[in-house]
């Protein structure tokens, strides 16, 4: 089917124009209301870079961010993400969204590991206006936010550009305690430095991964750094209960430790009663 260049709506001979060098086509009153007076049908916009094609949606109707069925194996959206395809070039001339890429089987490893940003997925319509739930279709985990934290998938820039908050990383993309341990889709022990790293704190951990009980915070091997990075004080780990019925010792964050070890025992001032009970006195 002949999709107008201007609209991306069907196009047929008769109420539109087939542009002869490019074989592209415009309706002709899309033409009109673009150039006004100063048509020109061999003028072509989608060659010329003065309109940008709009993202093309699913012709049967399906929402395939709410219902992801895989339709087409046979289809170009892996091929076209494996050569880098620029992501206007794969909406404009190949009438691919980000949807369609998700009917073809397309996931979100398929863009990371050949090196789109953010700022390239916010191109295609469903990540400007419902991020959250199109990188759950697309299968983002806190494994890749791991994985790829330091370069395209930087915690405050997930925050601030798709709006990811700790509690979706918890709770929507799977991160939270199995037993004594940390887990997600790939990874079956996370440690304190690297719940860190995906811009985690304590109470995000308590609030929404599960985290109750000793066993389960000394699981993250915390080192003294990664207890000031997560924001870990005293009055956290007493909130949390041993699992075992022998007591363990409640840990002190070391940054408390040190303040407890410089900070001087209060000064006693000794009273008439102390005094008389130093010396041995009676009252």
């Amino acid at each position: 089917m002949k999709k107008c260049s201007i609209c991306r709506k069907e196009a047929t001979p008769g109420s539109s124009i087939n542009h002869d060098e490019c074989r592209h086509w415009s309706h002709t009153e899309c033409l009109d209301s673009l150039l006004g007076d100063d048509i020109d049908f061999d003028y072509c916009p989608k060659c010329t870079g003065n309109v940008t094609s709009a993202e093309p949606t699913p012709e049967d109707g399906n929402d395939y961010i709410v219902n992801p069925i895989l339709v087409d194996t046979s289809g170009i959206g892996i091929e076209l993400l494996n050569k880098k395809t620029p992501i206007e070039k794969i909406i404009a001339e190949h009438d691919l969204g980000l949807q369609h890429l998700i009917g073809q089987g397309v996931v979100i490893d398929d863009f990371l590991s050949n090196g789109y940003t953010m700022d390239d997925l916010l191109k295609f319509n469903d990540m400007k206006s419902r991020p959250q739930q199109a990188l759950y279709t697309l299968g983002l985990t806190p494994d890749h936010i791991l994985m790829y934290a330091d370069t395209l998938l930087e915690p405050s820039k997930l925050k601030d550009t798709f709006g990811i908050t700790p509690a979706d990383i918890c709770s929507l993309y799977g991160l939270s305690y199995n037993g004594d341990h940390l887990v997600s889709a790939h990874h079956d022990h996370w440690v304190a430095g690297e719940v860190v790293k995906i811009g985690l704190i304590m109470e995000d951990l308590m609030k929404y991964a599960g985290l109750s009980s000793l066993e389960q915070y000394l699981s993250l091997e915390p080192t003294p750094e990664d207890e000031e990075n997560l924001k870990a004080t005293h009055k956290h780990i007493q909130l949390l209960m041993p699992r075992q019925e022998k007591s363990l010792p409640i840990p002190i964050p070391q940054k408390e430790r040190e303040l407890r070890r410089f900070t001087p025992p209060p000064k006693i001032v000794p009273t008439a009663e102390t005094r008389k009970h130093r010396h041995g006195l009676k009252k």
